[in-house]
């Protein structure tokens, strides 16, 4: 389950990014290929880190499409010239704030949102879940 609550608050990390990036609204992200180019990138760290989640975990909220999610990772990484702008908007406008609702759900679960947030705050939120995403990284390397 702690690996879980890694990949969880990292997810919300990449959602709190993209709602940074495409706060300025449609127009702004449609013609700015720099905040394209951002948003994607977190897109594609947010696919990947559905891979790592539990089947238990992810068994808690079976209207998420887990399996669709993780697997736009690939178009990402690999079709990304075929990528429609347009309908990443439509999935950042109408399917992320679904996922951040799942995702808060299942953390409050555990209490850790609460407790993280009351002690913290979102952006130390952040930094922590990159540094143990990092600290994970090197420990499979030994």
């Amino acid at each position: 389950m702690k690996d879980d609550q890694v990949h969880l608050r990292h997810l919300l990390e990449c959602l709190n990014a993209i709602q940074k990036y495409t706060r300025p609204g449609k127009e702004f992200f449609l013609n700015d290929r720099k905040t394209q180019k951002a948003t994607l990138r977190e897109l594609q760290e947010l696919s990947e880190s559905t891979q790592r989640l539990s089947s238990a975990l992810k068994e808690q909220c079976p209207d998420i499409p887990w399996f669709a999610t993780a697997g736009f990772r690939n178009v990402l990484v690999h079709d990304y010239l075929g990528i429609s702008i347009l309908r990443v908007w439509d999935i950042i406008d109408r399917d992320l704030p679904v996922l951040e609702t799942a995702i808060r759900s299942l953390l409050s679960k555990s209490g850790t949102t609460r407790r993280i947030y009351a002690l913290i705050g979102p952006d130390t939120v952040a930094q922590d879940a990159s540094e143990s995403l990092g600290k994970d990284r090197d420990d499979d390397r030994t």
